[in-house]
């Protein structure tokens, strides 16, 4: 929504717009491309029996969306599992819980996270591995289809140059970590070259994101819109104690909202298309089919 509303009043300009799609995955510009580093730097100092103890209890003990979760989850994993731990919604014991009803047993709880990490190269430091994964999986799974979808909505070329092929195999085969990212810094390299070339009022440390102020619009109407849907869904598809627990944790303050948006998005899609379970407790993989 944010990159449509942007794109339509572009659109009122030009019919062409550059974008600086790839720069993050590029030259190490998210957040966890810092922890990334400092966790491989603490996780060296825990023994592996430890770190399975650890991740047992933060997995069945910290509650879904407590702050430091994620982070706690990915000090504890194996490397590269503690570099795919970044981001993701529902961990395997969170989906194995939250879809009890839709599938048990569920037998293939850690595919997701097996895919990715086979997607890392073991040769390559925590940063090279946590950059690699996110343009082959996130930017062109998430950002470019957004990207393309809301600017085409209004009929506006965006182009990205930061995806040149050139760019590209400068940013992988060329450009150390250092001057990428580190446990402080971060798209070290684009900011210094910006430093040099663009004015000096702009501000080049703020990184604003184009998301849904979930988070406020969950303590208004929209928040009880969302929260009748999830509590009258489909018990056959999601356990309604866990989607219970992660409103009422979304209540106590913590980090649930794009856990709940998510969940609310699949039941609206389920209802709109009429799409039910069958054979939910005849096997390991039941059936979606349109009712």
């Amino acid at each position: 929504m944010p990159t449509y509303l942007v794109s339509r009043l572009i659109r009122r300009e030009a019919t062409v717009a550059l974008g600086g799609d790839g720069g993050d995955e590029l030259f190490g510009g998210y957040l966890h491309h810092s922890w990334v580093q400092q966790q491989a730097r603490m996780g060296e100092w825990i023994p592996r029996p430890a770190r399975k103890l650890a991740r047992s209890v933060v997995s069945r003990l910290m509650p879904i969306g407590a702050k430091g979760r994620n982070y706690a989850l990915g000090l504890t994993a194996e490397r590269p599992f503690n570099i795919v731990q970044f981001n993701v919604l529902f961990d395997a014991h969170a989906r194995g819980r939250l879809l009890a009803p839709f599938a048990p047993p569920f037998r293939s709880l850690g595919a997701p996270e097996a895919y990715k990490a086979a997607l890392c190269n073991e040769r390559h430091t925590a940063l090279q591995q946590a950059t690699s994964l996110d343009f082959r999986t996130y930017l062109v799974d998430d950002i470019l289809v957004k990207v393309d979808r809301a600017s085409m909505l209004t009929s506006l070329e965006v182009r990205a140059p930061f995806l040149d092929p050139r760019v590209i195999e400068l940013a992988f085969g060329r450009v150390p970590d250092r001057l990428r990212a580190t446990a402080h810094e971060r798209k070290i390299l684009l900011r210094r070259l910006a430093e040099r070339l663009l004015p000096p009022s702009l501000d080049l440390r703020r990184k604003q994101g184009f998301s849904l102020p979930l988070q406020q619009w969950f303590k208004g109407a929209w928040g009880q819109y969302i929260e009748s849907v999830l509590t009258s869904s489909d018990a056959i598809l999601f356990d309604r104690g866990v989607v219970r627990e992660l409103l009422a944790g979304q209540r106590a303050g913590f980090s649930n909202t794009h856990r709940l948006f998510a969940l609310a998005m699949a039941e609206l899609w389920r209802r709109e298309y009429r799409v039910s379970s069958v054979g939910a407790t005849e096997g390991p993989l039941p059936v979606l089919q349109r009712a």
